[in-house]
């Protein structure tokens, strides 16, 4: 029997069969599902992955350009630190990396893609969300938008999302006050959504929670 796993066809999520055997790494974990589930069962918070599609959290910022740019991928800087057009390490499907800079170290890792059409957004959430609670257990919904919108999501009908009528978002907290989220988000008149998974350390957490202030 094969069940289907999240890829990417030209940049967007496209859905292939594949055997149970292949494992799907996503953000490129060090740990297997086995061990992270028995710690989320035992009450011992998951550690973050420590290089998240190949750049690694906490490390030198001014490594992680460079470590783009020798895989000759595109890198370009942005007011909040920088992004390179493709993972240097497989994550399971093809993404992008936006890596947050705080300071003089990289403190947030977000892996990006896209998926066209409700019916590709629907299971790729569904898949991602599916990894990610296997090896961190049970997510804290942060969904928000609109209240229909989010009674669709609960039901499974994703088109209002395509639509940009809600945000979808699951977290996962992590050692030493990291977090890791699954988000994804449309915009009206497209049928082109944005799947970002993002590994926060404590120090982007509260970076972020401060500029809202």
């Amino acid at each position: 029997m094969r069940e289907p796993v999240t890829r990417v066809c030209c940049g967007r999520i496209a859905q292939v069969r594949t055997p149970l055997a292949l494992v799907v790494i996503v953000g490129a974990l060090a740990l297997g599902p086995a061990v992270l589930a028995a710690s989320a069962q035992s009450g011992e918070l998951p550690a973050l992955p420590a290089a998240p599609g190949g750049f690694r959290l906490g490390g030198s910022f001014g490594s992680v350009g460079l470590r783009c740019m020798n895989e000759r991928l595109e890198w370009r800087t942005t007011p909040d630190g920088g992004r390179c057009s493709r993972t240097p390490r497989p994550v399971g499907f093809t993404a992008w990396a936006h890596v947050r800079r705080c300071g003089s170290h990289a403190c947030a890792i977000t892996l990006g893609t896209e998926a066209e059409g409700e019916t590709a957004l629907q299971e790729a959430l569904s898949d991602l969300a599916g990894q990610l609670t296997d090896r961190y257990g049970t997510p804290r919904d942060a969904h928000d938008g609109d209240a229909d919108c989010l009674l669709n999501l609960a039901a499974g009908r994703y088109a209002c999302l395509l639509a940009g009528n809600a945000r979808y978002q699951l977290d996962w907290p992590a050692r030493e006050g990291g977090a890791i989220s699954l988000r994804a988000s449309g915009r009206a008149g497209s049928r082109v959504a944005t799947i970002t998974i993002t590994y926060a350390t404590s120090e982007a957490i509260a970076s972020t929670r401060d500029r809202r202030l």
